[in-house]
């Protein structure tokens, strides 16, 4: 089996090596000299996301470079994911705060995050008022929720005088 490396994209996004030979959007599959290491770089394209490394680079997470040594037939797959934005209302005062960064809302009400996340957002009234109850993605009266985003998502925290 010849030493080769081929790389596969899934979503909007490019992958190059840092050699120079693949520049996968075009160009993605290269013999190599077994035992090379190869660095590759993933760029998620507009409207996207770098989400994770599967095949030889497998546990690199979502970090969108990783090193994998050529060994006969060595396959990587760069996965990109569509992004969206959530966005959050109040009524009355009180402030909203997601778990992952993003949402700070009496600043920051919208963030753009990955298709199939899941977001915690949690409502804090100011003193003297409560917190009465979720609307639109989210539902409920308990002060936490969480919305899995698989589109431009609205969420409204509704909050006493």
């Amino acid at each position: 089996q010849a030493d080769t490396l081929d790389v596969t994209r899934v979503g909007n996004g490019s992958v190059d090596t840092a050699d120079k030979v693949i520049a996968c959007g075009n160009k993605c599959t290269s013999p190599y000299t077994g035992g090379t290491q190869v660095t590759l770089t993933a760029k998620a394209g507009s409207g996207s996301v770098f989400t994770g490394w599967t095949g030889a680079c497998l546990g690199s997470g979502n970090n969108a470079s990783c090193t994998t040594t050529i060994q006969g037939h060595t396959a990587v797959t760069a996965t990109f994911s569509p992004v969206f934005t959530l966005s959050v209302g109040r009524s009355n005062k009180g402030t909203v705060t997601s778990d992952l960064t993003g949402i700070a809302c009496g600043s920051s009400c919208s963030a753009k995050f990955a298709q199939g996340t899941t977001v915690v957002l949690t409502a804090t009234p100011p003193a003297g008022a409560t917190f009465v109850n979720w609307a639109g993605a989210c539902s409920g009266t308990a002060p936490s929720c969480r919305v899995t985003i698989s589109k431009d998502t609205s969420v409204q925290a509704v909050f006493s005088k």
